[in-house]
């Protein structure tokens, strides 16, 4: 029973999360969106195109993806909806 009750307390803790991942189709619209996708693709093209190394590419593209997720989770949703009440 009680490792029921913790996998319950497991997915309430982690509602927020799931709330945000359904909210990923209008990120698109966002400044922060763009500016990752284009930082990204000038990283990949400078390492196509032999002005910077592979791996340095590749840490570039990761650091910039991780800090583009991390930036609104830590900020919080940019919608203004009012919650839901059950």
């Amino acid at each position: 029973m009680k490792k029921i009750l913790t996998k319950i307390k497991l997915m309430w803790a982690g509602r927020k999360v799931a709330a945000n991942l359904v909210n990923i189709k209008s990120k698109w619209k966002e400044p922060a969106f763009w500016a990752t996708l284009l930082a990204n693709g000038i990283s990949a093209f400078a390492s196509a195109k032999g002005m910077i190394p592979p791996e340095y590419a590749k840490l570039a593209i990761w650091v910039n993806s991780i800090l583009s997720v991390g930036r609104p989770m830590r900020k919080g949703s940019t919608h203004t909806k009012a919650p839901q009440k059950f």
